[in-house]
């Protein structure tokens, strides 16, 4: 995953401590994957785990839509 680029006079203040590192990235996964939301915990599941497709009351959906309406990912990581 890319570094957030800092210039010269950037990297000199972090490093002096009169400034803040940017925050790391975070990795979203893969956008198009489709995952298993199920509606009542706010959870989503990904393709191959135990629930996926399973639970009552869920429906599919892309990783990027389950996302937005601020559904989490079951085991604490985005899908592929």
């Amino acid at each position: 995953m890319p570094q957030p680029q800092l210039t010269l006079f950037e990297k000199l203040l972090v490093s002096l401590g009169l400034a803040e590192p940017p925050p790391a990235p975070v990795y979203l996964g893969n956008p198009s994957t489709q995952v298993w939301v199920d509606l009542h915990t706010a959870l989503y599941y990904c393709p191959g785990s135990a629930l996926y497709g399973k639970t009552q009351g869920g429906k599919f959906t892309t990783q990027r839509d389950a996302q937005q309406d601020q559904f989490e990912p079951a085991n604490r990581k985005a899908c592929e």
